[in-house]
């Protein structure tokens, strides 16, 4: 029984999630997402730049697209994501924003998944406690926050991405990202020079909508 056990555990943990599929890269789609990462960003700063409020539409494929063809378009990424984790994957549906990717570490080659969502008020944008997978395996938050900080602290510095008329708040880890936290409903975009703040969010159908009110 044991055997079995240990048996089905495994094989849980081999699992996919159904929507995850990394594209495959070809010269076509690196010269679309040349195009469209840039479009994107400019298509935000018009509209924020404008002073009305406005929403921003962004679909997982393209997204998925940026990820797959990230080392082609910023050639300094590798360092930024650890050698053990690949195949980057993101999904918008059903209210959360899902990220998934392949993890091979300690003899270990699975599917790690997270899922999280977020809600915004006036003062705050609270981001809700994360859900975790191995395959379809629910990982103890102890677990995947040790796994991650490890990386963190030999390769990426969360607390460097902080709001900027807030230098003292910072995301303290990829463990806080995991547990949920809020910070102050106010963003700055750089290009441009204007605060913002999201008066709603979704992610429905393969799209995250972000309503944005321009902050005089």
């Amino acid at each position: 029984m044991l055997m079995i056990s240990a048996g089905s555990l495994f094989m849980a943990s081999r699992s996919e999630p159904t929507w995850y599929a990394p594209p495959e890269i070809d010269v076509v789609m690196v010269e679309q997402a040349r195009r469209t990462l840039p479009d994107a960003y400019q298509q935000f700063t018009d509209a924020l730049v404008a002073g009305e409020p406005f929403e921003f539409r962004l679909s997982d494929a393209m997204v998925n697209e940026w990820l797959a063809t990230r080392e082609e378009i910023w050639p300094d990424v590798a360092d930024a994501i650890p050698q053990e984790v690949s195949e980057p994957v993101v999904s918008f549906d059903e209210g959360r924003v899902a990220v998934a990717a392949r993890v091979r570490i300690v003899g270990v080659n699975t599917i790690v998944s997270l899922r999280v969502s977020g809600s915004p008020d006036d003062a705050w944008f609270t981001i809700d406690p994360a859900t975790v997978l191995a395959g379809s395996v629910p990982v103890p938050m102890g677990t995947i926050g040790r796994i991650v900080e490890r990386f963190q602290t030999s390769r990426v510095d969360l607390r460097e991405f902080r709001q900027r008329d807030d230098p003292a708040r910072s995301v303290g880890g990829v463990t806080e990202l995991i547990d949920g936290f809020a910070v102050r409903n106010l963003f700055y975009w750089s290009n441009g020079e204007r605060y913002f703040r999201i008066s709603d969010i979704a992610a429905e159908g393969g799209w995250l909508t972000l309503a944005i009110e321009p902050v005089p």
